[in-house]
């Protein structure tokens, strides 16, 4: 995932793994309830909360030092951001094409909450010392919270409609141009 050198990730990495899985899920079909796909979400999610927690404790070591800004460049270039900004991008993909399994484990996990908080003590670390330069997770955070909560409000929109409207059945119709009237399909193709 990283590359050697230079200590930067590879996000082609989390693209070509987001395709693998994809694969695997649409080989086995049923998209929502695939315990191994449930097991690999958790392990992303253990990964991030680990990340969090690592930084958190980071952050909370500088904040009783002193502005010293050998602290302020390790904390940006430490290893665990890494590992959160590859975690966070490849949930992100994977939100993109299998978003309700990866809303279920952002709940299960909390992980809306963690980002928040680390977001809110980062930023606040960062002003505090007028640092310019933002860490590398911070991006693929943002859009992470943005695509669970475009599910979340989705998913709350198809309930209150499913709800409301479960028991109407939709009548599929066709025109005739000739008789200029709506005919009902037959119950076979009215699905």
């Amino acid at each position: 995932h990283l590359n050697q050198q230079s200590n930067i990730y590879i996000p082609t990495t989390d693209t070509k793994l987001v395709a693998l899985i994809l694969t695997e899920v649409l080989r086995d079909g049923f998209l929502f309830h695939l315990p191994w796909c449930d097991d690999f979400l958790e392990i992303i999610a253990n990964d991030i909360k680990t990340s969090y927690s690592y930084l958190i404790d980071l952050l909370d070591k500088n904040l009783l030092n002193q502005y010293n800004e050998q602290l302020i460049l390790n904390f940006l270039n430490d290893h665990k951001n890494s590992i959160l900004f590859s975690r966070t991008l490849l949930i992100s993909l994977l939100f993109k094409e299998i978003p309700f399994p990866c809303a279920r484990i952002t709940e299960k996990f909390s992980l809306i909450h963690y980002f928040s908080i680390l977001i809110y003590r980062t930023t606040n670390y960062l002003i505090k010392f007028n640092e310019k330069k933002t860490p590398t997770w911070l991006t693929s955070a943002f859009i992470f919270i943005d695509l669970y909560e475009k599910i979340s409000v989705a998913s709350r929109r198809y309930s209150i409609i499913n709800q409301n409207y479960r028991d109407y059945k939709r009548i599929w119709q066709w025109f005739d141009e000739r008789t200029l009237q709506w005919y009902n399909y037959s119950e076979v193709h009215n699905k």
